[in-house]
């Protein structure tokens, strides 16, 4: 059947058997002690009675040993210890598989016939099925033993099956009745540790559970209480009827009204006391019946505690209205909050002073109130306010602010706040007290308004300076946007502005303006106050004031009022104060008055100062020409012409060395004089320019003069010239340029330098152009910025196109440079941006995708580019696509990896075959010895054979893809080792020895390895293609730099065979072979392998012939 099993093993077993959660539950059923199990002792008795066997158990698998909870047919020591060890145990498996285990004869079971227990207990059969526990685990098996060989019948399995799964449910009945022991215990003890009373009633009211807590409360004995009525312990008298009414209505109706609530009542203790309780009442039906479930604890406490905090409430309440009715008698602002914001207090000044709100959350309040800074401009965030600040644990002294009240007008406080803590550290809250300032802050503005002005007028020594200062202190003082002086022009006609002053942090640009600014009478408020030779006031702009014509601009900067002053001269307006700013002022008079006492003060001043000014500016003007004249190198000069021609001197600079090496004469005809010392072809440009002066006009000339100290000058002359009463009169300056025409003559010869330099320039730089488009090599340049400043036809055709300069950061993601495993190359670790930072890159290999999706491999370079001062000023980058020389390698890696597996595999066959023939040649005839010898040695040829081009085959992958390591090689040592070794493994009898003639070879700088094998496959090649009978003839010479600079030519020749002229260009190819050679031995790659190690070297290698027959192969390498 399918759940007998007879052999088999289980991979778990060990693992089931030892479970920490089997284990439990084995433990859980207490069958593993010496407690009787008379219902499994039913069962065992049974099965022994009904299969006719000597032996029933019940065994139970614990992690070392089995236990038998019940048995029948035991006797001796097992009848006593009612256990064995795991070895000897045969339901171990069953608990290891989870399955049946039936066995006819234990002795050769795969699994039984080693096990001690077929000696110890004779247990020959075995048949037995495991026990689980409700949850599924195995606990054990029911089984039944035999003591000699017995095949189970299907009628035998199903009775043992049928006992096990009886067996099973008495074990799972113990469990569950273990359970609800367990569970009762645990919840008694919980009840017992309660510190509430618990009491149980029944439907009749009688008590079925008391705790100790019970006791404790009421002073009943749990034996005491138990069985008696609850009316009579715990109920006082005046309850008693109305419990008992309530008990009877549950009986009758099964629902309580009362169950699941918290109730206050009163109940009665042991010794007659009377006490409050609260008691929670939960109702269960039992068996059709109510049961009344109900926890209780004194609450006498409690309501002590109610009735005093009552007391202390109303306390509070009175202490409340008393503090309400002082704060609100106060003058000064006053809230105070708890630690989240709730506003507790807030008395009358301060629900006033902000519009009568009277709030209740202070975050809401504080949002909507607005504060703003002292400058009244600034508004203060929610987190700036005096009380949040308290709040946060700051204390806050003398803070000022600008509120902005319903009316549009701004009040001044002075803020005091801070924390509200009690004696041990408690935060409560914070407080705020909030003192208006704002008429004491009024009249001290307008006192420093006037302080300001007349400190002014008592440093300045300008009437502009005065307007000026007076305008700034006035404004700022008062806290005005702006603030402008306009002048009356002397004519009368108009009003121009002479000064404007803008409050530090604000752009009014947009009404002010940059340029002068003028207004006719009566236009804007300045035209407007010389009308009417009045103040005004507007705080309506610009509505109130006609032709006002920059009141788009008032608009768009903000500004509403705008306040006027004339400033006058007795009654002439000599000049206008204006002033704006972007609050709605209403007319304030005493603001006026200021500004009326500041005008008239400005008016007297102005007028000192300008007569003084007047005065002071024409004596400076002189004591300036004169000082300049004196100072300057120019040659000033007046002339007069006299109608007859001549030039009469009328005023000369005191010096004229420094333009004309002397001093001129001032008694003679100084056109003259000039032209007599004027260079010869100047004096055409000269005479005209006398003839346009002549005429009354201005001009200039340059010319050569030959000073008196015998210097000949370039000299600028500029002239102008005048007619007063009738006389003509030229007033000019010479200036000796002769510096400013040789720096032009420099710059002249460098502009053409410059212009024959980028002329090369440009020429060297196409030329560079194509040399960069035509190589197959990609370069790409940048700046220090990132910038690519040049990229040559390989790299524009890599490089994503644009309108603008590329940068390598945009670069690089775009053209999706990778390492050779995808890994993305981070911009800072590209090539070019190494450079930029002074490293060097060489060999950096990398990737970029082709539109096929294949990805191209390329070989980076990098250097950075430096000035003449070792600076870096940009960076190159060159790269090689090495795709086909990659999968070349590929391919040749591929190749050779299954050349040698083709090869390699039968070579391991032919020599095992090698060997078995070997050993049956014994004592053969010899006919058949001598046959199996030349099969032996047709074998080990063809194993030779093969083992050759597999080397060969390794050694042309390894010359042509091994790194190489190049060192200086002495090639005499070589060459020598390698003649040694070779001729050491020719034939020994009668064979005449090679001739081999070696000169002097040079060092090379090549790689050690590679350089012995080319010399080893040409060496090899001269001694075996030799003429049969004849001595191989081998001559080594060199000769340094012949056709190659720094390299070293290599002759080897021999007297061989020979290669035929036309082979000779194909003999370096892979698996070539002339056809004259395959009598003789060869893989066709020993001459390809030579190829490869020379040309990776950067040498050449040819084939000729030999003079006087034979070959003469010839290769370079580079020396040190």
């Amino acid at each position: 059947m399918g759940w007998i099993m007879t052999s088999g093993r289980s991979s778990g077993a060990s693992g089931r058997v030892a479970e920490e959660a089997r284990l439990g539950a084995l433990r859980a059923t207490g069958l593993t002690g010496e407690a009787p199990a008379p219902s499994l002792d039913r069962l065992t008795a049974l099965a022994a009675r009904l299969l006719r066997v000597p032996v029933a158990l019940v065994s139970l698998v614990e992690a070392d040993r089995q236990v038998f909870a019940s048995d029948c047919g035991l006797s001796g020591e097992l009848a006593v210890s009612r256990q064995t060890p795991l070895s000897h145990s045969y339901c171990k498996y069953v608990v290891a598989d989870d399955a049946p285990l039936v066995v006819a004869d234990a002795r050769t079971h795969e699994r039984l016939r080693t096990n001690p227990a077929i000696v110890d207990y004779d247990a020959i059969a075995y048949a037995g099925f495991p026990l689980h526990s409700p949850e599924g685990h195995v606990l054990g098996s029911f089984c039944v033993t035999d003591t000699k060989v017995r095949q189970w019948s299907e009628e035998e399995l199903e009775i043992l099956r049928d006992l096990a799964a009886a067996a099973e449910s008495e074990i799972a009945l113990r469990l569950a009745h273990g359970e609800v022991l367990l569970t009762a215990a645990r919840m008694q003890a919980v009840l017992d540790s309660a510190n509430d009373a618990y009491v149980s009633i029944d439907a009749a009211g009688q008590v079925t559970a008391w705790n100790a807590a019970a006791e404790h409360l009421f002073g009943f004995s749990a034996a005491e209480a138990l069985g008696r009525p609850v009316t009579e312990l715990i109920v006082p008298a005046q309850y008693r009827a109305a419990h008992e009414a309530g008990l009877a209505r549950v009986r009758a109706t099964g629902v309580s009204a009362l169950a699941g609530r918290r109730l206050e009542m009163a109940a009665v203790d042991h010794a007659g006391r009377e006490f409050p309780i609260e008691m929670t009442l939960q109702v269960s039906v039992e068996r059709g019946e109510p049961r009344f479930h109900a926890f209780l604890h004194d609450i006498t406490a409690r309501k002590a505690a109610q009735v005093q905090l009552e007391e202390e409430r109303r306390r509070l309440a009175d202490e409340r209205t008393f503090l309400h009715t002082v704060l609100d008698s106060l003058d000064t602002g006053v809230a105070a909050c708890d630690p989240s914001g709730q506003l507790l207090v807030v008395n009358r000044a301060m629900s006033e002073s902000h519009g009568g709100v009277q709030p209740r959350d202070l975050e809401t309040w504080a949002g909507e109130l607005e504060v703003y800074g002292t400058d009244e401009r600034t508004r203060l965030g929610v987190s700036q306010l005096p009380v949040m600040r308290a709040l946060r644990g700051e204390t806050v002294r003398g803070q000022q602010l600008a509120v902005h009240g319903q009316d549009g007008a701004f009040r001044r406080f002075l803020a005091n706040a801070g924390p509200i803590v009690t004696p041990d550290g408690r935060r409560l809250g914070a407080v705020v007290a909030l003192h208006d300032v704002t008429e004491a802050h009024r009249a001290e503005g307008l006192r420093r308004a006037r302080h300001a002005v007349a400190q002014v007028l008592s440093e300045v020594t300008s009437a502009q300076q005065a307007a000026i200062g007076a305008v700034a202190a006035i404004a700022g003082e008062l806290g005005w946007a702006c603030g402008e002086y306009w002048e009356v022009s002397d004519d009368r006609s108009c009003i121009a502005r002479v000064s404007s002053w803008t409050a530090p942090g604000r752009d009014l640009t947009v009404f002010t303006g940059d340029g002068p600014l003028a207004m006719e009478r009566g236009q804007g408020l300045a035209g407007a106050v010389w009308q009417r030779g009045t103040e005004v006031w507007s705080s309506a702009l610009p509505r109130d004031i006609p032709n006002f014509t920059r009141a788009g601009a008032a608009r768009r900067a903000g500004l509403q009022t705008g306040i006027g002053v004339p400033v006058r001269s007795g009654r002439r307006v000599l000049g206008v104060l204006a002033f704006f700013t972007d609050a709605d002022l209403p007319h304030d008079p005493d603001v006026l008055a200021m500004l009326d006492a500041v005008s008239a003060h400005l008016g007297r001043f102005v007028e000192r100062r300008r007569a003084e000014e007047l005065t002071l500016a024409l004596a400076a003007a002189r004591r300036d020409f004169d000082r300049i004249v004196e100072q300057v190198n120019d040659y000033l000069w007046t002339v007069e012409i006299r109608p007859d021609g001549t030039v009469q001197s009328v005023y000369a600079s005191p010096d004229g060395s420094a333009v004309f090496g002397g001093d001129l004469p001032t008694d003679a005809d100084l056109a003259q004089v000039l032209a007599d010392r004027m260079h010869p072809d100047d004096l055409p440009a000269f005479a005209a320019f006398h003839a346009q002066v002549s005429a009354g006009d201005s001009a200039s000339v340059e010319c050569r003069v030959l000073g008196y100290d015998g210097v000949t000058r370039w000299v600028w002359t500029r002239a102008s010239a005048r007619y007063e009463h009738g006389r003509l009169f030229v007033d000019g300056v010479c200036t000796d340029i002769s510096r400013r025409k040789a720096v032009e003559a420099d710059l002249a010869a460098t502009a053409d330098r410059l212009r024959t330099a980028r002329d090369q320039l440009a020429v060297h730089k196409d030329y560079l152009t194509q040399v960069l488009d035509a190589i197959e090599v990609t370069v790409i340049t940048c700046d220090t910025d990132g910038t690519i400043v040049h990229a040559n036809r390989n790299a524009r055709r890599a490089l994503p196109s644009g309108d603008g300069p590329l940068s390598i950061t945009e670069a690089i993601p775009r053209v999706a440079l990778a390492y050779p495993d995808g890994t993305p190359v981070p911009v800072g670790e590209t090539p070019l941006m190494q450079a930029l930072n002074g490293t060097h890159v060489d060999g950096l290999e990398a990737t970029i995708p082709r539109p096929d999706g294949t990805r191209r491999s390329l070989l980076l370079h990098a250097r950075p580019l430096r000035d003449t001062h070792g600076a870096i000023i940009g960076a190159v980058a060159a790269s090689h696509d090495i795709t086909a020389l990659r999968e070349r390698e590929a391919e040749l890696r591929a190749f050779a990896g299954v050349v040698a597996h083709d090869l390699k595999a039968p070579l391991a066959a032919i020599a095992g075959y090698a060997e078995l023939i070997a050993d049956t040649l014994g004592s053969e005839n010899a006919s058949d010895a001598a046959a199996t010898g030349t099969m032996l040695t047709r074998l080990q040829a063809g194993v030779d054979r093969m083992r050759h081009l597999i080397d060969d085959l390794l050694g042309y992958a390894t010359a042509r893809d091994s790194h190489l390591q190049p060192h200086d090689v002495d090639l005499n040592t070589v060459v020598a080792d390698i003649v040694t070794e070779r001729t050491a493994h020719l034939p020994a009898a009668g064979a005449e020895p090679p001739r081999i003639r070696v000169s002097r070879l040079p060092i090379v700088h090549a790689d050690p390895v590679l350089t012995r094998q080319l010399l080893d496959n040409l060496i090899g090649n001269a001694l075996k293609y030799t003429r049969p009978g004849q001595p191989a003839t081998i001559d080594i010479t060199a000769e340094l730099g012949a056709d190659q600079p720094g390299h070293a030519r290599i002759h080897v020749a021999d007297r061989g065979i020979g290669i035929p002229a036309a082979d000779q260009p194909h003999v370096f190819g892979t698996f070539y072979r002339v056809n004259a050679h395959r009598t003789y031995a060869g893989t066709g790659l020993g001459l390809a392998i030579c190829h490869q190690i020379v040309h990776r070297h950067g040498g050449a290698i040819t084939a000729a012939d030999n003079p006087g027959g034979g070959t003469l192969i010839s290769f370079t390498l580079p020396v040190t």
